[in-house]
């Protein structure tokens, strides 16, 4: 009975340190949009891109407010791309 317990936590544990894994990794990405704002070598299309793969591949346990930041930053980048090709 104590192996059954045994092996019944280190499942219940090991399938929750994948998605612990995985938040991680999604906000490293975030992280990794928020410095390419501040770098103003980088292209505004790289700047987009990042944000959309993450929108697109890194949201799953992210907060709403860091998904409602890509999208506006997206949006912003995007108005910025036309009024530059515009004037």
């Amino acid at each position: 009975m104590k192996f059954l317990t045994s092996l019944f936590l280190f499942l219940i544990t090991s399938c929750g340190l994948h998605s612990f894994d995985i938040v991680h990794r999604n906000s490293q990405q975030f992280e990794a949009c928020m410095t390419m704002e501040h770098n103003i070598e980088i292209p505004v299309s790289y700047k987009m891109e990042c944000w959309y793969n993450w929108l697109q591949f890194y949201t799953a346990g992210q907060n709403d407010d860091k998904i409602r930041y890509a999208k506006q930053r997206l949006e912003y980048w995007s108005n910025n791309v036309e009024r530059s090709v515009c004037y």
